[in-house]
């Protein structure tokens, strides 16, 4: 079965880098147990010639800023742990290969992913997500694949891969656990490795291959106890066996990332609990389940620690979506103190059921998107926010729902049981009606209910279609004085049908409370029409179009009388001196200005607003006025197209055309490259004012078909 190694070779440095936004900062790891000498140290240091082995004096020298971090030994462990978690991912077959590698057998995984090269890019691309460098080879043992990755190798099609295992140099075989106490016994594995004495044996005896140590005589090898090389060997190319201790998965998502120096920057804290992010995401994704809370915890420098609850609506596993929630939460943040080491908490993985795709994509994209924004607003506004509407189990209808918090799981109910249809749109009071205006449709379904609570009600309930062909539902109350009240809606056939329903129900707004816009409704505006508001969004679009109209009426007759009369108004202003000569000017001046620009803006605005009130609900329609207002419209619109047009069609019906300012004419006879050029110019532009034009006007002459795009 073919096995995936994932090799760190500088797992003492990445436990603190992989939290370093900043790559410039010189960092190395010591360990003091080896007389103070460097252990690894990153790129930025590694440029200063600072290099594993030196001593301490003389990488200070080299690299004054050098920052050092004592070796944590713990921390390697429990990052190796981590990356262990994150490659469920990939298989549920998961070995720890201490002190530094990770071994997954993919055998059953190939075919999900794609083959071995899919996985191992995918395993790549998720390692730099997580802040790991790391050295990834396949063999179809493990301890080979180990050596592999650790000798940055990997085997090629078609090259038989025991032979390149010989080609391997015999250092491989010390990388393990053997010379290194400090190390936590869960990562101790027996015999996984030689011992220095034995290596340098054998490099005495001119063994520096696998494959020479391979042709020496296995007795001779026992004689000068090397016997383990040949175990080794042995199971690394399949001759005998490995049995490997599998990886259990905690149950509780706990990890944490030191970070390289304390800091309350959000955007840095941000950089590193996107690394834990990215390990939770994929410990979800191994248990196919997600999470509506998880806790950040801040650790200060010295004593104590911030939490930071991310609350999430619906149960999920994305990354970046619990990165976006956690800036909006840190943007709100104050810190104490800085901070030094995040924590991540999760519990209680929930069941998000499986994504299903098809051709045309998820089918429940638009809902997730709903749900990312409501918890962005809950993260930004606070948890009491965001409220929603919950199901009660009641048989009246106007007390069937309530308005809780988001987290309130304890307060649902399943709503009563019912096979009789319900409105969508349900009007905050009962409203009387003329039962003769309304046809019944179908038997009565009666509702008796709520004498626990002073709330009684005994009502016949009935679906009723209107001449306009709008389903209703209405009731007949049986408890005196009794009556016919109209209670919900359930929708509307055609454009003039919706208008009329809106004046029905009084306005979109007082529909069911979960389309609600206000809550200072009046209850009377009209005396024709109690309930009714007092504007509708065509009648408001209409009378801002009658106010355009008449600043450009009154505007246009100023500016032709003001310019037919220029010289008589100048010659009086001519004689006068000073102060008032500066002054009737300066009036005359602005007058000018202001009285043809007022007349433009006057009348392209009374055309978007009188367009507006022709697509926009209103009380009374007009249609004699609506088309010429259409009509204007899209001479308006179309006007700056017609005249790139009518440029180019007199420019090749003249033969000459000019296009430059100030106007320069090029003749086709005599420069022809750039007569097309001046052509070519304005049917681009008569293209471009075209479309712009058209994405205005389509939605609004063909509703059915944008709405289909």
């Amino acid at each position: 079965m073919p096995w995936l190694a994932i090799k760190l070779p500088e797992l003492p440095l990445q436990v603190f880098t992989r939290g370093l936004a900043d790559e410039d900062t010189p960092l190395g790891v010591i360990d003091s147990g080896r007389r103070n000498r460097i252990l690894a140290a990153n790129g930025a240091a590694r440029a200063q010639g600072v290099f594993a082995g030196q001593a301490l004096s003389a990488a200070r020298a080299m690299a004054p800023a050098l920052q050092l971090q004592a070796r944590q030994t713990a921390r390697e462990a429990a990052l190796l742990a981590e990356i262990a978690c994150w490659a469920g991912r990939f298989t549920p077959r998961i070995s720890l290969a201490p002190p530094d590698a990770v071994l997954l057998e993919i055998g059953a995984s190939l075919r999900l992913f794609g083959g071995m090269d899919a996985i191992r890019q995918q395993a790549r691309e998720g390692l730099l997500q997580l802040g790991i460098e790391a050295r990834l080879a396949c063999a179809p043992t493990p301890l080979a694949a180990c050596w592999f990755a650790a000798c940055g190798q990997d085997p090629a099609a078609g090259i038989d891969w025991r032979e390149a295992l010989d080609g391997l140099p015999l250092s491989v075989l010390g990388s393990g656990t053997d010379g290194d106490p400090a190390l936590p016994q869960m990562l101790a594995h027996a015999t996984t490795a030689c011992s220095a004495s034995t290596l340098e044996l054998l490099d005495g005896l001119g063994a520096r291959s696998i494959g020479v140590v391979r042709a020496l005589p296995a007795a001779g090898l026992a004689r000068r106890q090397a016997q383990a090389v040949g175990l080794l060997i042995a199971r690394a190319r399949g001759e005998q066996p490995d049995p490997r201790p599998w990886f259990e998965p905690p149950a509780r998502f706990s990890h944490e990332l030191a970070l390289p120096a304390p800091t309350h920057h959000s955007e840095a804290l941000l950089f590193a609990a996107r690394r834990l992010f990215a390990s939770l995401s994929a410990w979800l994704q191994a248990r196919h389940a997600g999470i509506d809370h998880c806790r950040l915890s801040l650790v200060h420098e010295g004593s104590g620690e911030t939490p930071l609850d991310i609350v999430l609506g619906h149960p999920s596993d994305d990354a970046d979506h619990l990165a976006l929630i956690t800036r909006e939460r840190l943007g709100m943040q104050v810190l104490p103190a800085e901070i030094c080491i995040l924590r991540l908490e999760a519990e209680h993985p929930l069941d998000r059921g499986a994504h299903a795709t098809d051709l045309f994509g998820s089918p429940g994209q638009a809902r997730n998107e709903a749900l990312q924004l409501l918890d962005r607003l809950r993260a930004r506004l606070g948890d009491g926010a965001v409220r929603r509407l919950a199901p009660l189990a009641d048989h009246r209808p106007e007390a069937a729902w309530q308005v809780c918090g988001e987290r309130s799981r304890s307060s649902q109910a399943k709503p009563s049981p019912s096979r009789n249809l319900r409105p969508l749109w349900l009007l905050p009071a009962p409203r009387a009606i003329d039962l003769r205006q309304y046809a019944l449709i179908g038997d009565a379904e009666r509702i008796e209910s709520g004498w626990w609570d002073e709330g009684d009600i005994r009502r016949d309930y009935y679906l009723a279609r209107r001449a306009d062909g709008s389903l209703c539902w209405v009731f007949h109350d049986l408890a005196s004085p009794g009556g016919w009240f109209l209670h919900g809606c359930f929708g509307c056939r055609g454009r003039r049908a919706g208008k009329r329903l809106a004046n029905v129900v009084h306005s979109p707004g007082t529909f069911f409370p979960a389309c609600r816009t206000t809550t200072d409704m009046p209850s009377s505006s009209s005396p024709h029409s109690p309930g009714i508001p007092a504007e509708l969004p065509g009648d408001a679009a209409r009378r801002r179009a009658k106010r355009s109209l008449l600043a450009f009426i009154i505007a246009l007759p100023i500016s032709w009388w003001l310019f037919s009369r220029l010289e008589p108004i100048w010659d009086r202003i001519l004689p006068l001196e000073g102060l008032p000569f500066m002054a009737a000017a300066t009036l005359l001046g602005a007058a000018l200005a202001i009285a043809p620009l007022a007349a433009a803006i006057g009348f392209l605005l009374a055309v978007w607003f009188g367009v507006d009130s022709v697509y926009l609900p209103r009380r009374t329609t007009g249609a004699a006025l609506d088309k010429p207002i259409v009509a204007v419209g899209l001479l308006v619109w179309f006007s700056p197209a017609l005249a790139a047009i009518a440029a180019a069609g007199r420019g090749l019906y003249e033969g000459r055309i000019h296009f430059v300012r100030p106007p320069r004419d090029y003749f086709l006879a005599t420069d022809p490259i750039a007569f097309w050029q001046g052509v070519g110019f304005w049917l681009i532009m008569a293209v471009l004012f075209g479309f712009l034009a058209w994405r205005y006007w389509r939605p609004r002459l063909f509703p059915r078909n944008a709405a289909q795009d």
